[in-house]
């Protein structure tokens, strides 16, 4: 009787290390599966914050891009009117001048009795 006494506890005794170490891997499968899972989560959050900072920065870029090529744009026809006055005021004083010497001219003829 006490040898099945023995035997019944010795049975209980095994099998309650064999559930508790059973439980204890489970419990670490679990945990090495939600940490896996977080660890995703947050490099795909990581991931989709980059992404959106390098389309911020390339939009701004963009814009920035643009806003130059508009001044230069507009610099260069600034430029460009400045040329055309300068050269369009020096073609009349000189077609001035030389309309000056002509009449000039003319009067000195009628006057010198030509």
């Amino acid at each position: 009787m006490v040898l099945v006494l023995v035997v019944l506890v010795v049975l209980v005794v095994v099998l309650l290390v064999v559930l508790v170490v059973v439980l204890l891997v489970v419990l670490v499968v679990v945990l090495v599966v939600v940490l896996v899972v977080v660890l995703v989560v947050v490099l795909v959050v990581v991931l989709v914050v980059v992404l959106v900072m390098l389309l911020v920065m390339l939009i701004v870029v963009l814009v920035v891009l643009i806003v130059v090529l508009i001044v230069l744009i507009v610099l260069i026809l600034v430029v460009l009117l400045i040329v055309v006055r300068h050269l369009a005021s020096f073609r009349w004083c000189s077609t001035q001048e030389t309309t000056n010497y002509q009449v000039n001219w003319r009067i000195s003829k009628k006057t010198n009795g030509s």
